[in-house]
């Protein structure tokens, strides 16, 4: 069965326009695409924003986490057994040393100090008369020394009355702050048990851990920064100790550190960072971090020169604090672009914003 086609002339120009559309495509498939970075922009200015780059030392810091911990934080417990007769301070109390801060049913205690008392006080009335009477010879010198022994015995044992009777009180042991009460009056306290947290706030210490290729670089007596988040802001604190050996599983060295005049609102407790210069690079070239645009493996900067931006590749040395140090790429006096720069393009015209409102 043959089959004809018919063509017509309406066909021929439908071919001829599919033909087109396909060189066309392949045309504009086939041309170099413009690089964004050179496309010129005709439109305004960009406001930007530049620091001009100089030769300036540099100190590399390194920060270590810390912790703000009192200079003493004992629990001060009850020497004797009994009930807590009396409560003289509750948390938050600031105390003196010696203060009393708690009672213990001292009555078993008290009368044999007072039994003490009575013994010892007829045993010096004794040796003193023995003493006249041996003095004219009147008495042998065993008998002396068997009355003179007596008054020691009478005396020791109103010591002893006297350190028993003292058990029953429980004393601030320095100035400080009561931090916590576990117990009430009328409880019964056994002995050794906790009745108070207490705690030495002046000075306060920082403890922290010191890397292994750091611990070189520090010794007893230095002085360090300490800059306190909650505080927002740097204290001066001193070495007080390092740890000869650094245990595992951190091989870090504990170290602590002492901040003798700690502001009123720096509490136990809070977290700290402990800065420690490592290094000084002398001359470096050094610019915000904001300002370097990763781009095709390239680190780019953009460069104020007589109003146009002039995309610049450099190579980086090192990042330090919030600034990387450039090896190679700029000068001392470029006017590099911090602020407007990420959008713009190789020759784009810029404007250095003006810092009047």
């Amino acid at each position: 069965m043959n089959i004809k086609l018919k063509i017509t002339p309406a066909s021929i120009i439908l071919w001829l326009a599919v033909v087109l559309a396909a060189i066309l495509i392949l045309v504009l498939a086939l041309l170099p695409k413009p690089d964004p970075d050179e496309i010129t922009d005709e439109s305004e200015a960009e406001l930007v924003r530049v620091v001009k780059v100089e030769p300036r030392n540099l100190v590399q810091t390194i920060v270590l986490p810390g912790q703000v911990i009192p200079n003493r934080s004992v629990m001060l417990a009850a020497e004797l057994g009994g009930v807590i007769t009396d409560i003289q301070a509750t948390k938050g109390d600031e105390v003196a040393k010696g203060d009393i801060l708690a009672r213990i049913d001292h009555r078993h205690w008290e009368a044999q100090h007072r039994q003490a008392q009575v013994e010892a006080r007829d045993a010096q009335r004794d040796l003193t008369r023995w003493e006249k009477m041996a003095t004219e010879g009147a008495v042998s010198q065993s008998e002396f020394d068997a009355v003179k022994r007596r008054q020691e015995l009478a005396a020791i044992t109103l010591e002893l009355a006297q350190i028993q009777l003292d058990k029953s009180y429980v004393r601030a042991p320095t100035h400080g702050v009561v931090d916590d009460r576990f117990l009430e009056a009328g409880a019964y306290v056994n002995e050794g048990q906790a009745i108070f947290r207490f705690l030495e706030p002046n000075p306060m210490k920082v403890t922290f851990n010191i890397p292994e290729q750091d611990v070189g670089m520090i010794g007893p007596g230095q002085e360090l920064r300490v800059r306190a988040h909650a505080l927002n802001h740097r204290i001066n604190a001193r070495v007080l100790h390092i740890a000869k050996e650094a245990p595992p599983p951190t091989f870090s060295y504990p170290a602590e550190l002492v901040i003798e005049d700690a502001p009123p609102l720096l509490r136990p407790g809070m977290m700290v960072e402990v800065e420690i210069e490592r290094a000084v690079l002398e001359n470096a070239l050094a610019i915000p971090l904001a300002a370097v645009i990763p781009r095709r493996g390239e680190h780019v900067v953009f460069v104020y020169r007589d109003g146009i931006a002039e995309r610049t590749v450099v190579w980086i040395n090192t990042m330090l604090n919030g600034e990387v140090v450039i090896k190679s790429g700029l000068e001392p006096g470029d006017n590099v672009i911090v602020a407007g720069h990420r959008a713009l393009q190789d020759g784009a015209r810029v404007e250095i914003e003006s810092d009047e409102e």
